[in-house]
């Protein structure tokens, strides 16, 4: 697929910062019009920053002087932190993410308790739905390879142990769908973050944490070093149970 389309060089970054930095100085004496179309401008821009191109820094302080470009929605009625995530290269956009969302949480983007737009119920196609997934867990598989990702979203209080099972963390990201980019930090992180994700849950409830990791509420060894020849899950089982087998054999 391609890459997300890119409007602006980094000199048009640095030109709209300028303008929002003059705007900001005299804010006190412009109309509300000017102050909203200078908002505006700045979340149009956001929908489409990309790393490779746009210093970190400098979309800080875009968001900053006007956090409440976070809420501009583009035509297809997306939040810049919904149009980063989804968009096509989010190697491209990840960097960002946590940043946002920070700002964003403080800003009650996407609702009072929606971390700052991460907690957004969304379905494949794009629509709210409270059967979807949220953008937390489609942020974290889509970041699958890079381990700073989970450890900034913990750090700023925006990724609680809760979260790993309640969004079925762990099974989305360690799949055979995504051995090729499953990075062993990553799965450790929210293994240790949440150990008791790692086991079998009440064999009344039909499921498991892992889904295809175990069977009746028995560890599926030999698939499971078939198909993980690193193995995180195993070895971040062992560390946190004396006696695995007699665990998952119980």
């Amino acid at each position: 697929m391609s890459s997300p389309t890119i409007i602006a060089d980094n000199n048009e970054l640095e030109r709209i910062i300028k303008l929002a930095r003059i705007c900001k100085k005299h804010e006190e004496k412009l109309d509300e019009t000017i102050i909203k179309q200078t908002t505006d401008l700045l979340g149009m821009y956001l929908h489409k920053v990309d790393f490779r191109i746009h210093p970190k820094e400098q979309v800080e302080e875009l968001l900053n002087l006007y956090p409440k470009c976070l809420f501009y929605k583009n035509r297809m009625g997306r939040l810049p932190i919904q149009r980063l995530v989804d968009c096509n290269g989010p190697r491209w956009t990840i960097p960002f993410i946590p940043m946002m969302a920070k700002i964003g949480d403080e800003q009650n983007v996407g609702g009072v308790g929606k971390r700052g737009g991460l907690l957004i119920v969304e379905k494949s196609d794009g629509s709210e739905e409270s059967d979807g997934s949220v953008l937390l867990q489609n942020y974290i598989e889509k970041s699958i390879g890079d381990p700073t990702a989970v450890v900034q979203l913990r750090n700023m209080n925006l990724l609680t142990k809760a979260d790993v099972q309640k969004y079925n963390l762990l099974s989305k990201h360690f799949s055979p769908m995504h051995l090729h980019m499953t990075n062993e930090a990553t799965f450790s992180f929210l293994a240790d973050l949440d150990p008791d994700s790692l086991l079998p849950k009440n064999k009344n409830d039909g499921r498991c944490t892992l889904e295809g990791m175990h069977k009746d509420g028995v560890l599926m060894w030999n698939e499971s070093l078939e198909y993980f020849e690193h193995a995180p899950f195993i070895s971040s089982t062992v560390r946190h149970t004396r006696n695995v087998d007699s665990y998952y054999k119980r």
